[in-house]
């Protein structure tokens, strides 16, 4: 028998969290600032947004967040779209199939993207690229259980990382 669907969660889940430990957030858009990016927010609306992540660790991230503003992720700059990468993939498989939040179609869709899969493979180690990886695969497996040409491209690309 194989192992069960919350113990591949949990182990994917903790792979994530060490690939991912430390990574800071710097000056990069923070998740509000994202969300106000959305909205066409002026610069007194993106300062206040930004004021409203006191997060200092991506674990420290609210997961209402992540759920409520699901399109967020597209309007991170590269540093953003780091350090919140971690905590997008883990509320995603903990919570994806429960939620009507568009969040965890929005980041395979994101990943999806030769200019993110471009940054990803410049900027993230190949421990992250394979945490991610393997993200991937599982939500193709399990969350994204189709065949078209998004998922062929992301199981094509990510495939490459999978260890």
């Amino acid at each position: 028998m194989g192992e069960s669907m919350p113990g591949i969660v949990e182990a994917l889940t903790e792979r994530i969290a060490r690939a991912f430990d430390g990574v800071p957030r710097g000056t990069g858009v923070t998740w509000h600032e994202a969300e106000e990016l959305d909205c066409y927010g002026t610069p007194e609306e993106l300062a206040a947004a930004r004021l409203v992540d006191t997060d200092q660790r991506w674990q420290e991230v609210r997961e209402e967040w992540i759920e409520t503003y699901s399109c967020a992720a597209y309007f991170l700059d590269p540093l953003g779209f780091r350090y919140y990468l971690p905590a997008i993939m883990i509320w995603s498989l903990r919570h994806g199939e429960q939620s009507r939040s568009a969040t965890p179609d929005n980041i395979l869709a994101l990943l999806s993207r030769q200019d993110r899969q471009q940054w990803c493979e410049e900027r993230l180690t190949a421990e992250q690229r394979s945490a991610v990886a393997a993200f991937v695969d599982h939500m193709l497996k399990y969350y994204w259980a189709m065949e078209d040409e998004q998922c062929r491209s992301l199981r094509a690309y990510w495939g490459r990382f999978l260890q």
